[in-house]
C-alpha cells in the first residue's frame, strides 16, 4: 500500500471476526487506533505501521486514505427578520393543514453540531461529537444550526422561524469543527444514526469528489434499514460528481431561488434527483450568546427542506422507505428546465401540496399523528371528500363515550374535546376508529379537566 495522507487511513478487517483490541493490548494501541464501526470491523489509524504491530497484513480486507470532506456552504449574510418565501414556494401550508408537522420523526443532522438557539432547543435530542468523543455538539461554524433550523425550527411559538417539519426531532451528530473533516467520522455517525439513535432520516449537507467505498457501504446499510438519506449535490457551478450525494439510494438535491431558476453555483450532473429552495433562504444563527436569524445560499440548505418533507410523508405513510420517497418525488415534483428529468433540476421542484394529494389519493379521511403542542395532545382529521363529515361516522366504534349526534362541518377551528379515565384510550381511538384523509380540517383533542357532560 502506497497511500500518503496526513489524515491517516481507514481499514476494514476480514472475516472471520477478529478482535483488534484484546485485553492484553488494548491500553497499548488505544492512542493509535480509533474505532469507526466495531461491528463492521472498521478502524481509523494514523500510520499503517501502528496497525501492523497488532495484526498481520493478511487480516486486512481494505485500506483507504481517511480523506477530508468539505462543508458546501456556511451562513455569511446576517439578516434579523423572517421572510420564508421558500416555504410558500413549495406549498408547505397545504401539507401543514393535514396536521403533519413531523411528529415522532427523528432526523440525524450529520454536520457541525447545533447551537442552543431558543427556536430549536425544544426539538433537539442529545447527540454526539465524533471529533472529541463526547456529547458537546457546540456548532463552531453555524452550518449545522442553519441546516437544523430549516428542518425543525419550532413552529407556532411566536418566535423566529418555522421549520418545514417543525415537530420533528433533530439528532445533532457533530463531525465538523471547521470546513473539513475526515470520512471516518462520517461513517461512524451514519452507523450510529441508524443503530444507536434509530433515526428515520439522515441529512448530509457536505461532500467531495473522493469516492469512499466504506462510506458508500455504510450508506447502503442505512438505506437497507429503511432510512431515508438526503444529500446536497454541491456548489461547484459545474458537473463534477460529488459524494455522498451521487451514491445509489441517496436523494441528491440541487438549489433554486425564489424565481425557480437554478442557482448558478449549484452543481449539475446525472445524479441530481430534485431541486428545492436554497438560494437566499433564512434560518437560525446563534452568535454572541444570542439567538438570531441569518440568510445564506447553497445546496446545503436545499437538502434539509427535502429531508423535512420526508418527515411529513412519514407521518402519512410510516412504512415509506427511501425508494418509496424517491418515487413520490418523481411523481409530484414540478417539472422545470428541460422537459422530464434533467441534470440541473432533476425531476423538478418539490411540491408539498402535490405530495399530499398523491399520498391521500383514494382516501376519504386522514388522521394525523398526535401533536403534543402546549402539552395538550390533539390530532387533526382531514376530510378528503366533498361531503360534510359526520362525527359518529368517524367515531363509529366509540361505545361508552358521550358525543354530540349532530353533523360537524369539516372546517378548521372546530375542536371536539373528550375525556377518559384511561389516557391511553385516546391513542386507542386514534389507531382503531379513525381512518386515513385531506382538503378541510377539524381537530380532536382531549383534556382531563372536562367531564362527559361538558363534552359536545
Amino acid at each position: 500500500h502506497s497511500f500518503a495522507d496526513e489524515n491517516g487511513y481507514i481499514i476494514k478487517l476480514k472475516d472471520p471476526p477478529f478482535s483488534l483490541f484484546s485485553a492484553e493490548n488494548m491500553s497499548d494501541c488505544d492512542d493509535k487506533l480509533r474505532v469507526v464501526n466495531k461491528e463492521d470491523k472498521i478502524y481509523a489509524v494514523k500510520n499503517l505501521e501502528d496497525i501492523y504491530e497488532y495484526i498481520p497484513e493478511d487480516m486486512i480486507e481494505h485500506i483507504e486514505p481517511d480523506f477530508e470532506m468539505s462543508l458546501f456552504d456556511a451562513p455569511n449574510d446576517t439578516n434579523y427578520y423572517s421572510y420564508q418565501w421558500n416555504m410558500e414556494l413549495i406549498n408547505a401550508p397545504d401539507i401543514w393543514e393535514s396536521g403533519c408537522f413531523g411528529q415522532d420523526i427523528k432526523i440525524a443532522v450529520i454536520d457541525s453540531g447545533v447551537n442552543p438557539h431558543d427556536d430549536i432547543n425544544g426539538n433537539l435530542i442529545e447527540g454526539y461529537n465524533y471529533i472529541d468523543s463526547n456529547t458537546d455538539v457546540t456548532d463552531l461554524t453555524g452550518h449545522g444550526t442553519f441546516v437544523s433550523g430549516i428542518i425543525a425550527a419550532v413552529g407556532n411559538n411566536s418566535n423566529a422561524l418555522a421549520g418545514l417539519a417543525y415537530r420533528a426531532k433533530i439528532v445533532p451528530l457533530k463531525v465538523f469543527s471547521g470546513k473539513t473533516t475526515n470520512v471516518s467520522y462520517i461513517i461512524s455517525a451514519i452507523g450510529d444514526a441508524v443503530d444507536t439513535y434509530g433515526c428515520n432520516i439522515i441529512n448530509l449537507s457536505f461532500g467531495d469528489t473522493y469516492n469512499s467505498p466504506l462510506l458508500e457501504e455504510k450508506i447502503r446499510y442505512a438505506v437497507s434499514k429503511g432510512v431515508i438519506v438526503v444529500a446536497a449535490c454541491g456548489n461547484d457551478s459545474d458537473s463534477r460528481i460529488n459524494y455522498p450525494a451521487s451514491y445509489d439510494g441517496v436523494i441528491s438535491v440541487s438549489s433554486v431561488g425564489s424565481d425557480k431558476i437554478i442557482d448558478p453555483k449549484s452543481t449539475h450532473n446525472a445524479y441530481v434527483d430534485v431541486t428545492a429552495p436554497g438560494k437566499d433562504v433564512y434560518s437560525l444563527l446563534y452568535t454572541n450568546n444570542e439567538s438570531q436569524i441569518a440568510k445564506s445560499s447553497g445546496t446545503s440548505f436545499s437538502a434539509p427542506i427535502v429531508s423535512a418533507l420526508a418527515a411529513l410523508c412519514l407521518n402519512i405513510n410510516p412504512e415509506m422507505n427511501c425508494s418509496d420517497f424517491m418515487e413520490i418525488l418523481k411523481q409530484t415534483s414540478e417539472d422545470l428546465g428541460d422537459e422530464g428529468r434533467d441534470d440541473y433540476y432533476g425531476y423538478g421542484l418539490i411540491n408539498a401540496k402535490n405530495v399530499l394529494d398523491f399520498l391521500l389519493s383514494g382516501k376519504d379521511y386522514f388522521v394525523a399523528p398526535l401533536d403534543y403542542n402546549d402539552e395538550i395532545p390533539s390530532s387533526v382529521i382531514y376530510n378528503n371528500t366533498d361531503e360534510t363529515a359526520s362525527l359518529f361516522s368517524i367515531f363509529k366504534d366509540s361505545s361508552g363515550m358521550s358525543f354530540s349526534k349532530e353533523n360537524i362541518r369539516a372546517k378548521s377551528g372546530n375542536y371536539i374535546y373528550f375525556t377518559s379515565n384511561d389516557q391511553s384510550f385516546t391513542h386507542y381511538l386514534w389507531k382503531t376508529n379513525l381512518c386515513p384523509l385531506l382538503k378541510n380540517t377539524f381537530a380532536v383533542s382531549y383534556n382531563n379537566v372536562l367531564t362527559n357532560e361538558e363534552t359536545n
